[in-house]
């Protein structure tokens, strides 16, 4: 396993909805390199295209990326509505740096 040089900080990667693609294999990344990870998805877009939706959901895709030990959160949401992407980041904030009392400074703000 590669050594942990995130440990402490925070990543939010987007369109990560199946346990096949590019956004889980970045979010995999980070979470092997010690990041807690932040991830969004939208499993309806891809029920209706030919690789369709994970048929395990989310769930699925949540458990791989904790076995690496660090935090994993999630929110659903389409992009194509312009107020969805603030509402994820806010999301991130919230259960990330937040929580941690740093009121959105530090390490994982950087």
């Amino acid at each position: 396993m590669p050594k942990a040089v995130l440990k402490g900080r925070v990543a939010l990667v987007t369109g990560v909805s199946r346990r096949k693609g590019i956004g889980k294999v970045i979010a995999q990344r980070l979470a092997m390199l010690g990041a807690d990870v932040f991830i969004h998805s939208y499993s309806p877009y891809d029920a209706t295209q030919a690789w369709g939706a994970d048929p395990d959901g989310i769930s699925a895709l949540i458990a791989l990326l904790q076995k690496y030990g660090t935090r994993i959160a999630h929110a659903q949401g389409n992009f194509l509505d312009p107020a969805v992407p603030g509402q994820i980041i806010g999301t991130a904030v919230q259960t990330y740096l937040m929580k941690k009392g740093k009121g959105g400074k530090g390490k994982g703000n950087q």
